[in-house]
């Protein structure tokens, strides 16, 4: 596929009810997944940036208009490593995720999900992404995030 990770959901009869939208009952299995954490539902279109992004576990990544969280529990997933040796290997190297977004209501929704699944380190503020300040590492020559 085209996106590591991903599976697409197509709307094929056996999914579909009469209204040919989501059966009812896979609807509920699929929800309940999802509140659990075990799945992040997004549209195909949605996923696009974080692929095109190549991120990879060490990399800062800054997210202006995080919610509702969708492509930013991708990049969680993208940062997360799961080889215990690279975890272990430089915790310098470890990436982060901050997760901006304008309205605090809609900044709940991107920290729910987070809770839901394991991830890599993420730091959520809330602000306007036209004001967003430099993020800096302290002790980082380079100086930005």
């Amino acid at each position: 596929p085209w996106c590591p990770g991903a599976y697409r959901l197509s709307a094929a009869a056996a999914a579909a009810g009469p209204d040919g939208q989501c059966d009812t009952a896979l609807n509920r299995t699929l929800l309940a997944a999802q509140r659990a954490g075990l799945i992040s539902r997004q549209e195909t279109a949605s996923m696009l940036p974080v692929v095109a992004l190549h991120i990879e576990p060490h990399h800062r990544v800054l997210e202006l208009c995080a919610a509702p969280g969708s492509k930013t529990m991708q990049i969680l997933d993208a940062l997360r490593c799961d080889d215990a040796e690279s975890i272990n290997a430089s915790a310098s190297s470890s990436g982060v995720l901050v997760a901006n977004d304008y309205k605090e209501v809609r900044l709940n929704m991107v920290i729910e999900r987070a809770r839901r699944a394991p991830s890599a380190p993420l730091l959520v503020t809330c602000g306007d992404g036209r004001d967003f300040p430099v993020p800096h590492t302290i002790g980082d020559s380079s100086g930005a995030l």
